[in-house]
């Protein structure tokens, strides 16, 4: 069963034909997913993103062999092709993966193929005196990206010193993929060295003006506004409250969306847009969307999906590569003296679209603890259900033995033991990635059900627990600060978890025979007076106080576990608390 968006028409088209493109037109016969239409390979950047996106969630298997189909045949360590400046992002995407799926056993792979990547690219190109990574910009494989004058090549390291520029986006990577070494492997040194980045990154690339400058190059910072940097460095936690504030006053959007970089150098203008330049990659566009989820700019993000539905749904419901940022039409941008084409079929549009569906519109964020839900939902949306959504695989109607836990995180007050990677993992060709070892046996389904309806009164959250399981109680090593989830978020809101009782999010009816007769039921119902990352879902009536997401109570008082839910509706609609039925 694949997950349903039931609203209005164009949103539920739109939801319908990126898990098309994502779960069917771009899953290749060798079990990987493709980077899209015109491009066969996976691509290092493409799979991490994509995988991080939406396919470990949807796809788990098919985005497992995806991330190991960007790293070397017999070497654990990430491809090592001439785009070296974004192969770091493939532990973010890692990650992910484990986060979402329980893979313990690909995340102790994942550790040693990113840990040897990460000691290559030391070696050769970190810059000791900026305290800074050199190369080119995330998006900026093609010159168009850039403020130079165009040869005949489009490729951007043909060009001088592009290979030693500092770029915002690819530091901001650097960043979050140190802190995720930590939380793969238990080692702190990398959570100390993504401070120190983000320092350097805020000493050198940070302008007065209120704002990030794209690079640092040989005549200085370069002004030009690059959205997926600035983005990243939001959602990375790199920015911070007040500098986060400016760049979304100061950040400049053409008429259909955020470009990938503004504005037009002067050899491109509205009528001839670079295609690395002032041109909208929904991709990148979806950066921007999840950023300002992530600040709780519920407008920005609005606008932000307001912008891809037009772009898509001018397009006939396909999902192309780019697109003009005056005019709305499908456009390949100019470069080198010529206009490219926008493939079809990309599945980085697609993923970036459902990324924002799941984690910023419903809310859903994955951390090793279990799930939590912190909607974010703009002004006159309607009203929108989201069922059948995976997680981790549920789809048994039996009880089975516990899973393997998750890697687990270490606190700020060092409480938490650091996660034990288990051993061995024999290598794998790529050939081989569709095999692995065993997993985790399934277990019992959870029936819950997101329902959303815009309003100013702020979500209400309500759900249906079963008497007699007891109460959980507060984690110790879990409190104001916790760093498990690696986006930067504050504390959970709602979390689904820590048991590991695999179960299926949004829809799966309960199947353990408790749904009918398992005793009475209570409600808890938690008010929030802001709109993100804010209420709380209490197990006794006591619980039910507001609470403020940038306060030292905004911590939950205990999780509630899969095995204590029976039903969760997310309802923004003012002062509604419907039951949400198993057939609901």
């Amino acid at each position: 069963m694949r997950p349903v968006l039931r609203g209005p028409a164009v949103a539920s088209t739109l939801y319908g034909a990126a898990l098309r493109n994502l779960l069917d037109v771009n899953v290749t016969a060798a079990g990987f997913v493709r980077a899209g239409g015109g491009y066969d390979d996976p691509w290092t950047r493409d799979a991490a993103i994509n995988c991080r996106n939406a396919a470990s969630l949807l796809a788990p298997e098919v985005a497992r062999s995806t991330l190991l189909a960007v790293c070397e045949p017999g070497r654990r360590v990430v491809a090592q092709d001439n785009q070296w400046w974004d192969q770091i992002i493939w532990v973010i995407g890692a990650w992910q993966h484990v986060v979402v799926t329980g893979d313990t056993a690909f995340g102790a792979t994942a550790y040693e193929i990113a840990t040897a990547s990460l000691e290559i690219l030391d070696k050769e190109r970190f810059d000791p005196t900026t305290g800074l990574y050199a190369g080119p910009a995330l998006m900026q494989d093609g010159i168009s990206g850039l403020p130079v004058v165009e040869g005949e090549s489009s490729f951007v390291l043909d060009y001088p010193g592009t290979a030693e520029l500092r770029c915002l986006s690819t530091n901001a990577v650097y960043v979050q993929a140190l802190r995720c070494l930590t939380l793969l492997g238990g080692d702190p040194s990398y959570d100390r060295r993504a401070d120190e980045l983000a320092a350097a990154i805020n000493r050198h690339l940070w302008h007065p003006s209120g704002t990030y400058g794209y690079f640092l190059g040989p005549d200085g910072l370069d002004l030009h506004q690059e959205t997926a940097g600035l983005a990243l460095a939001v959602e990375f936690g790199i920015a911070g409250p007040d500098r986060t504030r400016q760049i979304f006053a100061n950040a400049h959007r053409e008429p259909f969306g955020m470009v990938n970089v503004w504005p037009h150098f002067p050899r491109y203008d509205a009528q001839r847009p670079g295609r690395h330049n002032a041109i909208c990659w929904p991709m990148v566009m979806g950066l921007w969307g999840s950023a300002a989820a992530s600040a709780g700019e519920v407008e920005l993000f609005g606008q932000t999906l307001e912008d891809l539905t037009r772009l898509f749904h001018g397009s006939n419901d396909e999902l192309f590569e780019l697109y003009n940022a005056t005019t709305g039409a499908v456009d390949g941008g100019w470069q080198v003296g010529r206009q490219w084409e926008s493939l079809p079929h990309q599945t980085w549009s697609a993923t970036a679209y459902l990324r924002l569906i799941h984690e910023s519109l419903f809310g859903l964020h994955f951390t090793p603890e279990g799930i939590t839900v912190a909607p974010t939902v703009p002004e006159g949306l309607g009203d929108l259900q989201l069922t059948g959504l995976p997680y981790r695989e549920a789809r048994s109607t039996s009880p089975s033995p516990a899973p393997e836990p998750l890697p687990r995180c270490t606190s700020t007050a060092g409480q938490s033991p650091p996660y034990q990677p288990p051993s061995p993992v024999t290598t794998r060709s790529r050939s081989e990635s569709n095999d692995h070892p065993k997993r985790a046996p399934r277990r019992h389904l959870v029936d819950a059900r997101a329902h959303l309806r815009p309003s100013r009164a702020g979500p209400v959250l309500e759900s249906a627990a079963d008497q007699q399981t007891a109460p959980a109680q507060p984690s110790p090593e879990r409190g104001p600060g916790h760093p498990c989830c690696p986006r930067g978020h504050p504390p959970p809101a709602t979390d689904l978890g820590p048991d590991r009782r695999t179960h299926e999010l949004l829809g799966c009816p309960p199947s353990d025979g408790r749904a009918d007769g398992a005793g009475a039921e209570r409600a808890a119902r938690a008010v929030a007076g802001d709109r993100r990352h804010n209420h709380v879902l209490g197990r006794d009536r006591g619980d039910l106080a507001p609470q403020s997401r940038r306060g030292p109570d905004a911590h939950p008082r205990g999780p509630l576990t899969c095995g204590a839910v029976r039903c969760l509706r997310l309802d923004l609609g003012a002062g509604r608390a419907d039951r949400a039925d198993r057939g609901g």
